[in-house]
């Protein structure tokens, strides 16, 4: 299986009081105070490397890292001009059909932008419909002349999931391969925390 984010930065954290531990008890007046314990600290083995890759990988319990992959990093840079490109184009279809919309504005249904239609226009806009308001006085419509541009952040979007996924199976991976030093880590860890 594949670790979640989450679980990831917890393995990533009790990397981290590995080292730290082994450091503390590495000073010389720590270990001549503390023999017996000094003892069980012996036995950690701390996994920088690993430490480092989680830690540079993963902000936070739901967030990679631009810095994870060079891949991940071009398809963001990608998605994030794709993104500036569509505002820019809508906002023009916006202002050059103000008087056909409900609002003078866009939205996103689904993760598609669209513009607030008023129903007895929507023959004026040609596009999608993907959605109509309770009261059925607007339509929420992708522009034709959007869509090719919707369909290329789309599949920018499922290139990042696909990465991010690669990246967390990655990590995964090399915990598992580290799988036994964590384990003996975690309880050495607790004996001393006890």
């Amino acid at each position: 299986g594949t670790l979640t984010p989450e679980q990831l930065l917890r393995v990533g954290g009790m990397l981290r009081a590995t080292r730290n531990m082994k450091e503390f008890f590495k000073r010389e007046e720590v270990e001549k105070a503390y023999p017996r314990l000094e003892d069980l600290a012996h036995i950690l083995v701390p996994i920088k490397s690993l430490e480092e890759e989680i830690e540079t990988a993963i902000i936070s319990e739901d967030e990679i890292s631009d810095k994870a992959s060079t891949t991940l990093h071009n398809i963001r840079r990608s998605l994030k001009e794709k993104n500036s490109s569509i505002r820019e184009k809508i906002h023009s279809i916006v202002r050059s059909n103000s008087k056909y919309l409900q609002d003078d504005l866009y939205t996103m249904r689904g993760d598609r932008y669209v513009i607030p239609v008023k129903s007895e226009y929507k023959s004026q806009i040609p596009g999608l419909v993907h959605d109509q308001s309770s009261t059925g006085a607007t339509f929420f419509i992708e522009p034709m002349s959007l869509v090719n541009l919707n369909n290329e952040i789309r599949e920018l979007y499922l290139k990042e999931k696909a990465e991010i996924d690669r990246i967390l199976s990655e990590l995964s991976g090399k915990v598992k391969i580290n799988g036994e030093q964590c384990s003996s880590n975690i309880k050495i860890l607790v004996e001393l925390d006890f």
